[in-house]
């Protein structure tokens, strides 16, 4: 009897101790941005997660601050016996919700805390400040090239004009995007000359989107259409025939160039 007492004391012990000693971990929660940023548009794209992989998360707090106005975007509390290891937050979207984007300095606070025995019982706590921009006037664009022929399966070229805050304009053809660059300046004399080569494939239908875009750091995007003509084109098709021992001699060659084929004993296709 006194044998199993001492074990029912021990396990006690073990057992308090473990928890005693999982609970009192100082680790504090980690807070993430889905991206760096220092600008933020009028529809920003970011989100923010919180982890904290010991005691899990007991409080998580996102302010906003612009100006005079201090807004809560979010004031979570969770309970011990279901709190979360892991938060994520669609920061872009609260901002949109709960506040009137204006432009001008701005900061983004986070405090998270662990449900941990430290800091007399209040948990660990990490604290995230960043500082950024609103930026809510979306770029200027101008298409200056007139008319566009363009076949099926041929490329065509745009000369727009872009404002000095766009970072990134191009050509869009339905799904594919082809970049702009900006005109030799000794030749323009102008630094805001930008030129994009594009393509339409051979397989795109007649009738497939194609606009000019301009993007700001700040995520503001504007769009330009511009006067285009597609021709559309037949191309040729032929059957080849091809002997068993054509696929015998080339096969072992295409292998030998491209590990990352696997021969699986069909040659035929392997070839294909």
């Amino acid at each position: 009897m006194i044998r199993v007492t001492l074990r029912l004391v021990l396990f006690i012990f073990v057992a308090t101790s473990f928890i005693s000693c999982s609970r009192t971990e100082g680790d504090a929660p980690v807070v993430s941005f889905s991206r760096e940023f220092k600008a933020l548009g009028n529809s920003p794209a970011l989100s923010l997660t919180v982890a904290d992989a010991g005691t899990g998360l007991s409080h998580v707090s996102i302010h906003l601050k612009q100006k005079d106005q201090d807004v809560a975007l979010s004031d979570e509390a969770f309970d011990k016996a279901a709190a979360p290891k892991t938060k994520t937050y669609d920061v872009g979207k609260l901002m949109v919700e709960k506040y009137k984007i204006q432009d001008g300095p701005a900061t983004l606070t986070v405090v998270a805390t662990d449900h941990a025995l430290r800091n007399y019982l209040k948990g660990n706590q990490a604290q995230t400040t960043k500082d950024f921009q609103f930026s809510v006037t979306p770029p200027q664009l101008e298409v200056l090239s007139g008319q566009h022929y363009i076949n099926q399966g041929g490329s065509e070229c745009v000369l727009y004009r872009v404002s000095s805050n766009v970072e990134v304009s191009g050509v869009q053809v339905g799904k594919h995007f082809f970049p702009g660059y900006p005109a030799p300046v000794s030749q323009s004399g102008d630094k805001k000359l930008h030129f994009a080569l594009f393509a339409l494939q051979y397989d795109e239908p007649q009738d497939t989107d194609m606009k000019v875009i301009a993007r700001d750091s700040a995520g503001n995007e504007v769009t330009a259409q511009f006067w285009h003509k597609v021709f559309p084109k037949k191309f040729r098709s032929r059957d080849i025939p091809l002997e068993d021992a054509f696929i015998q001699k080339v096969v072992p060659e295409i292998t030998s160039h491209t590990p990352d084929i696997r021969n699986e004993g069909d040659p035929v296709q392997v070839f294909v």
